[in-house]
């Protein structure tokens, strides 16, 4: 399990695994199919029980705009991401890519059981709910430690901790939410 979602260790050599197309395939639909159960999670969420209320194809549009702005901010994640590797910590970096994909694959997967029962059992979605915020932030909270590891192993102060930590993981959130908001909205006047 280690293997498909969180990086594997380099090897007592120092190389890093081989790189296959299946590797590149399997990562490749496991972040696909986390950013499905993030979209289905966010729509959800946010048209809570008005869902039903529209039409199929506004249902459609809206999902189909949350998956993308989730695609687009995992894709722009990944770009800042190798932009601050060519200039600062270059193997850091790179070990941190592949360990923030490999969260977001786990989130992927812990993800799905709540999903399901969600849509499926009406009379637990309070708890559900409430266990879904609690798996993303213990995902965030996962991310802030491994990044504050980096920085303390590299002897860099907190306080551009903080800054990278609100300019690489907490601003892009905001604009996603308020992204996500705003499609909703934007839907909702169109069909009122």
């Amino acid at each position: 399990m280690k293997g498909y979602f969180l990086p594997r260790n380099k090897n007592a050599t120092g190389y890093s695994d081989q790189v296959t197309s299946a590797k590149v395939r399997s990562d490749a639909f496991f972040i696909l199919q986390a950013a499905v159960i993030i979209s289905v999670t966010a729509f959800i969420f946010s048209l809570k029980e008005d869902w039903w209320q529209l039409s199929f194809e506004i249902n459609a549009l809206v999902f189909i705009g949350i998956f993308v702005i989730i695609l687009t901010f995992f894709g722009l994640k990944y770009l800042m991401y190798k932009i601050i590797g060519m200039f600062f910590l270059r193997d850091e970096i790179n070990d941190w890519i592949a360990h923030y994909f490999g969260i977001v694959k786990m989130l992927g997967a812990l993800l799905f059981i709540p999903v399901i029962l969600y849509i499926y059992l009406g009379e637990l979605r309070g708890i559900i709910y409430i266990s879904t915020i609690i798996i993303f932030f213990i995902s965030r909270v996962v991310i802030i430690a491994k990044l504050l590891n980096i920085f303390v192993k590299n002897k860099i102060g907190l306080f551009y901790f903080f800054v990278y930590l609100c300019g690489t993981e907490i601003a892009p959130y905001i604009l996603y939410f308020k992204g996500v908001f705003l499609l909703t909205s934007i839907v909702g006047n169109i069909i009122l």
